[in-house]
């Protein structure tokens, strides 16, 4: 989409559009939920199946993709008005709202109940934000401002927020490759990217 702007040709953006919408007919699911990985035909380009790498099982939701898909979808929106991003946007988005625990803080996988993934929870927040930018409902907007207020409580809280705490970064309980066990409860940089990002989308909303 960056290169559609800055350099005119439409090409980019054609192909950009093209790719998101393939993705969102095979991985995003009826209920809004996302699957994490997936396989194509190298010959037709037709989808093959649906794969697990850092989600629980082929059929549960890891979080932290089904946050980069809010962060996508809204972006895609909110640089082409397409409005079948904007549908998609929302369907992860709900789903996300349904389902996620109180705190607005997800375990590393809808499907589980032992390790938090404050990363998921930060580039979610900052789809959130986005889309209360964006979404040209105002009641929709009223939603994802509200959503986005959740999960920045939830990450500013004293369980979350690292101030104080012998901590390399920003936000605590950041989950990656908790099946190989690797990194299960950590600070992760694309978290602490995500959540500067979010609290900067948040206080430029009016």
């Amino acid at each position: 989409m960056e290169a559609w702007k800055e350099t005119g040709n439409t090409t980019y953006r054609d192909q950009a559009t093209s790719h998101l919408l393939k993705l969102a007919s095979n991985f995003v699911r009826a209920d809004g939920s996302t699957l994490q990985l997936g396989y194509y035909n190298s010959s037709t380009g037709a989808f093959v199946a649906g794969d697990v790498k850092q989600g629980a099982s082929v059929d549960s939701t890891w979080s932290r993709g089904q946050a980069w898909a809010i962060q996508a979808y809204a972006t895609a929106y909110a640089q082409t008005k397409n409005p079948a991003f904007l549908d998609i946007a929302k369907k992860v988005a709900n789903y996300w709202i349904a389902n996620v625990p109180a705190d607005g803080v997800p375990f590393w996988d809808f499907a589980a109940s032992t390790y938090k993934d404050s990363s998921a929870a930060a580039i979610a927040a900052s789809g959130f934000a986005e889309l209360a930018r964006v979404a040209p409902d105002l009641t929709d907007r009223a939603t994802y401002k509200a959503a986005v207020e959740k999960t920045l409580g939830g990450l500013l809280s004293t369980n979350y927020f690292a101030e104080g705490k012998a901590s390399p970064g920003v936000l605590l309980h950041g989950a990656h490759w908790v099946l190989k066990n690797d990194y299960r409860d950590n600070t992760l940089v694309y978290g602490d990217f995500y959540f500067l990002q979010a609290m900067n989308r948040y206080l430029a909303l009016a």
